[in-house]
């Protein structure tokens, strides 16, 4: 038996993600160690295995959730003693696409592109993608977005 020192969560990446879960998270703190005793906890879901990278950085995949809301992640380098830093993870509802204005444009791109749906939320990662071309995406409120197409 020996002591360790106490590990913190200082914040995640990404901060959301989909209700089906799978979205790898990126865990930064201090003080983590490596040891097959080493759990992350998302809200309520049973604890399971994170993968050490560093002292200061650990991966956990989020489990599916059963709705849109935030779960605080936990980190436990001894398979018990989960951190109390209330670092969030937020479940987002799964996107949906209804319309786009206008549907069609120019094969040379350059054209404003109002996507209107559903689930939009704002992010520094927000993006639209055009066929194999993703570009990034401004957003407006819930049900709108807006790109510009690409050439």
């Amino acid at each position: 038996y020996h002591y360790v020192a106490d590990h913190r969560v200082i914040g995640i990446s990404p901060k959301h993600g989909p209700v089906a879960g799978g979205t790898r998270i990126e865990v930064h703190g201090v003080d983590f160690m490596e040891s097959r005793w080493l759990f992350c906890k998302v809200g309520d879901a049973e604890p399971f295995p994170a993968v050490f990278w560093t002292s200061e950085l650990l991966w956990c995949m989020a489990p599916a959730a059963t709705g849109p809301g935030t779960a605080t992640v936990e980190i436990a380098c001894n398979g018990q003693d989960f951190s109390t830093d209330r670092v969030e993870f937020e479940y987002v509802a799964p996107v949906s696409v209804t319309a786009l204005e206008p549907p069609n444009g120019p094969e040379f791109g350059g054209v404003v592109v109002y996507v209107h749906g559903t689930g939009f939320f704002d992010s520094p990662h927000l993006q639209c993608r055009f066929g194999e071309s993703s570009v990034s995406a401004r957003f407006m409120e819930p049900t709108l977005v807006e790109c510009i197409a690409p050439p």
